[in-house]
């Protein structure tokens, strides 16, 4: 193995703290308005990033500098604050087709798609349901409640011979008109439809997007293929994209997957604060707004947005009338000394030399930074290095395959006749027979321990001739996720996080199997979490889609058995003791 070199280490961590203060291009190709409010004269717009295929942009930079307001191409208005979207809560409709057009299976996906998204709904956010076919119906109003309106989802069946689309979609815009002060005041609309609408001219598109002018609520549409090859999702996708939401096609998206990219436009979202003269907002009644982001390699303009401002009445100063004045008589001036400020001392002195010389503070703080992070670099590969074993002692008469099962651990497979009891007690290690130094092949030249040890030892247990040592016990997950099943071991000593792993974090148990599905993210990075304590095995959710043993709620610490059964989103894993 090649020595790691501190130098070469400490060279590519300042280089990437070097690089964290350097401007980026955009990492996105496209700029969406989604919903734009008025408070008095501050406004505030709600905006996306996204790329190339129309979904939205993770992990965007933005820096309110680089980003300008455009009104009714007046002077470009200066974005005075630029926040990222922090769970304020979301005022939900969806919106069902429930037409004979649309198929069972469909129908179906639709229904669990809205359980699961109401299952991942923050305490902020409410929902109400409305189903349209040739009348349109709200079966459940606004609520936080989500046993209510996964009670409303089981009731959902197709039965409507006609579709009214149109209709639906007036109904759940008026809803928004009533400026309810209890909701949110972010707002989305889900509707899920094969497009089709039977309304005769009753009811247009054109209608929709009147009515959008003054209620200003973005639509995600789910497009759905349905069972009559005359459908077409032309129509849906145009209200959808002019109202600042975003059209997904069953084309290139299930309806589990549609539903995820909708929770990407909604939580990544920016809010934009800007304060247009009062002259701009009372010359039109409608103004169209676009929002540019522009750095020193490209320029982005968002398609324009038409919003209906609120007048705001002028502040008119008072005018200055003149007081006839008598002159004071003369009175003899005292001089004072000029005051002088106290002298800085100490701490404060530090302080106000920092604030008077950031641009030379900083660099140096961070360079400090970047050496401390490799000083503790270099002792933790030194720490591991001390502790490394090396695979040429291995005696193969005392270990037969170690088998690597991804959690950091190696679990050997004890003979019977290699001195020990052949039976395994998860909480007394292997017996009480000893081994010493001769027999062990991992033990150190200088030390006896028992083959109740760890093998590897990566702990700083004390481990003790008589083999009175625990080395926790082994698990294991029988996972099935999306039809795909996998048989993992783990060995248990504290604690085991089940979850999903990503790029930039890794958990003990990785119950997605390492998917790429959408659906994986209804499971979260660290899920639930496994604990060994003296009395048996307990099981923490630690979720945002919640945990569930033997199909009951996981509620604070809870019992685990041999042969439960755990269901983290759309992964199920059987839990079997070693």
């Amino acid at each position: 193995m090649k020595k790691r070199q501190p130098g070469k280490l400490i060279t590519m961590i300042l280089m990437l703290v070097f690089c964290l203060s350097i401007h980026a291009a955009a990492d996105f190709d496209r700029i969406t308005i989604s919903q734009i409010k008025q408070s008095e004269q501050d406004v505030y717009l709600y905006i996306n990033t996204l790329n190339n295929s129309g979904t939205a942009a993770s992990n965007t930079s933005l820096s309110k500098n680089a980003l300008k307001v455009l009104v009714d191409n007046d002077e470009p208005l200066e974005v005075l604050d630029l926040t990222s979207y922090q769970a304020e809560g979301v005022a939900y409709t969806f919106c069902v087709d429930i037409s004979r057009s649309m198929t069972d299976s469909e129908m179906t996906q639709v229904k669990e798609g809205i359980t699961n998204y109401v299952n991942s709904m923050s305490a902020n956010d409410y929902a109400r349901l409305v189903t349209f076919g040739e009348t349109t119906q709200e079966i459940c109003a606004f609520t936080k409640d989500h046993d209510k309106l996964l009670s409303a989802v089981g009731t959902i069946e197709r039965t409507a011979m006609k579709t009214y689309l149109y209709q639906g979609l007036t109904n759940a815009l008026n809803t928004y008109e009533k400026q309810d002060k209890s909701l949110p005041e972010r707002k989305a609309i889900i509707v899920f439809s094969d497009g089709m609408d039977d309304s005769d001219g009753a009811d247009s598109e054109d209608q929709v997007i009147k009515k959008m002018s003054s209620v200003h609520v973005p639509i995600y549409a789910v497009g759905m293929q349905g069972n009559d090859s005359s459908a077409t999702l032309k129509s849906l996708s145009n209200m959808a994209r002019t109202s600042g939401g975003a059209m997904f096609s069953y084309s290139e998206y299930t309806a589990a997957e549609a539903l995820d990219g909708v929770a990407d436009f909604i939580s990544q979202t920016y809010c934009l604060h800007v304060q247009p003269t009062v002259s701009q907002l009372n010359k039109n009644s409608s103004s169209n707004w676009v929002v540019q982001f522009n750095d020193s390699t490209i320029t982005i303009e968002s398609p324009i947005y038409t919003f209906r401002t609120k007048r705001v009445e002028e502040v008119t100063e008072a005018p200055i009338t003149e007081i006839e004045t008598t002159e004071a008589p003369t009175t003899e001036l005292v001089t004072l000394p000029p005051e002088t400020e106290p002298e800085l001392t100490g701490m404060a002195k530090v302080i106000a030399f920092a604030k008077e010389n950031l641009f030379i503070v900083l660099p140096v703080f961070f360079i400090i930074l970047g050496i401390i992070i490799a000083v503790i670099a270099v002792l933790v590969s030194k720490s591991k290095k001390k502790n490394q074993i090396t695979s040429e002692t291995i005696d193969d008469d005392w270990i037969n395959n170690p088998i690597p099962n991804n959690g950091g651990e190696y679990e050997p497979t004890m003979p019977d006749d290699a001195g020990m009891n052949s039976g395994y007690n998860p909480y007394g290690g292997y017996g009480e027979n000893e081994r010493t130094i001769a027999e062990d092949p991992y033990a150190d030249s200088d030390d006896e321990r028992t083959v109740a040890e760890d093998v590897y030892d990566d702990y700083d247990d004390e481990a003790t001739v008589d083999g009175s040592q625990d080395d926790g016990i082994t698990i294991e997950f029988e996972i099935n996720f999306e039809g795909q099943t996998s048989i993992e071991h783990r060995r248990i000593r504290d604690r085991l996080i089940l979850g999903r792993n990503t790029d930039t974090q890794q958990c003990d148990v990785d119950v997605t199997l390492g998917s790429r599905m959408a659906s994986r993210k209804q499971t979260s990075r660290q899920h639930a979490l496994i604990t060994l304590q003296p009395d048996g095995m307990y099981v923490t959710d630690n979720g945002k889609t919640k945990t569930y043993l033997n199909g009951s709620e996981v509620r604070g610490e809870t019992i685990l058995h041999d042969n439960d059964v755990l269901s983290m989103g759309r992964a199920s894993v059987k839990v079997r003791f070693r």
